[in-house]
């Protein structure tokens, strides 16, 4: 069975969400497109192995982006980044 946004169950309180922008079956823009259709205020950080961030504005509303590889304290900064940005706009 092919995977759906309706797999990963209720996003009521979801903020962010990490993936990338490769997986099988449902790639990274699809995911989104399928995600931000019913889920606006959630933010995206995508992340690739592949150089795309001077592809990101035609990709959609990403809230972030980080190449691989990446640690652990990149992650977490970039994450608190998102976090901050969105509390602002409350």
């Amino acid at each position: 069975m092919p995977f759906s946004i309706g797999h990963l169950g209720n996003f009521d309180h979801l903020h962010t969400l990490i993936y990338t922008l490769i997986m099988p079956e449902l790639g990274g823009i699809e995911m989104s497109n399928q995600l931000l259709s019913t889920h606006p205020d959630v933010r995206i950080l995508l992340v690739s192995g592949h150089n795309v961030q001077e592809q990101m504005d035609s990709f959609g509303p990403f809230a972030g982006f980080l190449q691989k590889p990446f640690d652990l304290t990149v992650l977490a900064a970039k994450v608190r980044e998102i976090l901050d940005k969105q509390r602002q706009l409350i």
